[in-house]
């Protein structure tokens, strides 16, 4: 059963247990987004699960900033700035996912900002405004991101360099594991990781043969997803103790006409699974700061 609650200011919203590692540790996570016809009632839903080292902890904030829009985000549970969030959705609902490269080489990953996802969430409202800014992407450390808004989603790959590849709809599905898969970054991937090209299939296959418009049920069961076994699943829970698992799901509904609704499914080590789901309506972000 999915429950629903409410943050209080000035209390950290809910502890995950995500990303609890250093800055430098990447993590492979499956995103996937539908927008228009493809998604319930025309507006867009993204989703993402998030795999992690066995054992590993995070968080995720309500980010009130001295500039620019509140957030909810997810972030290592030691992280102290928002350079280490991975994933969000601001007060004017925005949403972004992102992922890292698994392909490349750890010393190109590490070449060029680290606040993107940041920078996103404070200052931007729509898929549109993001795009319109090439310059911050191009500057950007190597990464993958979803992007969403009630109307439009994106796929953004940034490879080295500040090479960068956009794909746009509004009206459509989309869909990324660990590696590039433009045309024009495929030199980037440099090393061959099997499990993001299984995952991806996997993703692809649920997504392309899906006739009628998604429901956030049907995003939440994609989440949940083991046909690729313990190790290249979209839900994964790992075949050996040193082998990655999944341990957190996260689906958002942006919808056209009512305020966005996010989605958790958590694992936390040693703990039952838990199911939240949390309204964005005005009192949320507001409630005990106006």
């Amino acid at each position: 059963m999915i429950q629903g609650f409410r943050i209080q200011l000035a209390v950290f919203f809910f502890c995950l247990a995500i990303l609890a590692v250093e800055e430098t540790r990447v993590f492979a996570c499956s995103l996937w987004a539908a927008t228009g016809d493809r998604s319930k009632d025309g507006g867009s839903l993204i989703g993402q699960t998030w795999d992690v080292p066995q054992g590993t902890r995070g968080e995720m904030r309500l980010v009130i900033p001295e500039k620019g829009f509140r957030y909810l985000g997810i972030f290592p549970l030691t992280a102290r700035t928002g350079d280490n969030v991975v994933a969000g959705i601001n007060e004017r609902g925005l949403a972004i996912v992102t992922t890292t490269a698994y392909t490349m080489a750890t010393k190109k990953k590490l070449i060029g900002g680290a606040n993107l996802t940041e920078t996103i969430l404070t200052s931007f409202v729509s898929v549109d405004e993001v795009l319109e800014n090439r310059n911050l992407l191009s500057r950007s450390r190597p990464v993958f991101f979803v992007v969403a808004d009630h109307s439009k989603i994106a796929l953004v790959q940034i490879g080295s360099g500040g090479h960068l590849a956009v794909d746009v709809t509004g009206n459509g599905v989309f869909s990324h594991t660990n590696h590039y898969t433009h045309q024009n970054l495929l030199k980037e991937n440099e090393r061959y990781v099997g499990g993001s090209l299984l995952r991806l299939n996997r993703l692809q296959h649920l997504l392309v043969n899906h006739p009628d418009p998604f429901t956030i049920d049907d995003f939440l069961s994609i989440a949940g997803d083991k046909n690729n076994g313990p190790d290249n699943s979209i839900w994964r829970s790992g075949g050996y103790p040193k082998h990655e698992r999944t341990l957190a799901s996260w689906v958002a509904f942006l919808p056209r006409n009512s305020p966005p609704e996010i989605y958790f499914k958590l694992l936390n080590p040693g703990s039952n699974e838990l199911n939240y789901e949390i309204k964005l309506d005005k009192p949320f972000w507001t409630e005990g700061i106006e």
